[in-house]
């Protein structure tokens, strides 16, 4: 072996700088409250972690599974929408493919052909309605679980780009709060006194 050619290319190599680890990244699902006939949304945005370069992103999927959640489902349609509460990652209008989707379960994929992107702090990935029956009770915990395998993001040469999931839960309460049962107990009072008025009355 020459030291004198192999000694200054290993202190090249070491002097090289170091490259921020790519995929300091965790996957969030956030739930906007819901109750009882109405629908409400969440949304699925990363969030960085730690010093990252440049993801190279150009095409993911996601997989999501509601559990738990007996009267709750996933709509109405259109299910899959670009995020509004975080930039989506690609350009606005990029069309995010429904792959299997149902009442409690979302099946998606997007793809770029322009140049990739760095997934920013904050970027949003999908954005999906989830409605509750009329009348509903008794539910409690509901989870929406990002599902492994099927959740999946990749560079432009076909490399999976690493996170961390971190799936969203909501605790579905519909029994009425004071301040409801107090507003409730009003207008039944008033009712009540109107209809007194109304027999009285010459």
């Amino acid at each position: 072996m020459n030291l004198r050619k192999t000694l200054p290319a290993l202190c090249a190599l070491l002097l090289l700088p170091t490259a921020a680890a790519r995929g300091a990244l965790t996957l969030n699902v956030r739930v906007e409250p819901l109750c009882p006939g109405e629908t409400s949304f969440l949304e699925v945005f990363f969030t960085e972690i730690g010093p990252t370069e440049n993801e190279e992103l150009v095409a993911y999927s996601v997989g999501l599974d509601l559990i738990g959640g007996s009267g709750i489902t996933f709509g109405p349609a259109p299910l899959l929408r670009e995020p509004v509460d975080h930039p989506f990652v690609f350009a606005p209008g990029t069309p995010i493919d429904d792959t299997g989707s149902g009442p409690t379960r979302i099946r998606s994929s997007a793809a770029i052909l322009t140049a990739p992107v760095d997934i920013t702090n904050n970027a949003g990935v999908l954005r999906v309605p989830i409605t509750a029956r009329d009348n509903l009770i008794g539910v409690g915990v509901i989870a929406f679980n990002l599902t492994g395998g099927l959740t999946e993001f990749s560079d432009d040469i076909g490399n999976v780009i690493e996170f961390v999931p971190v799936s969203g839960r909501i605790t579905f309460c519909p029994e009425p709060s004071a301040a409801c049962l107090a507003a409730a107990c009003g207008l039944a009072a008033l009712a009540r006194r109107r209809r007194q008025c109304t027999r009285t009355a010459p």
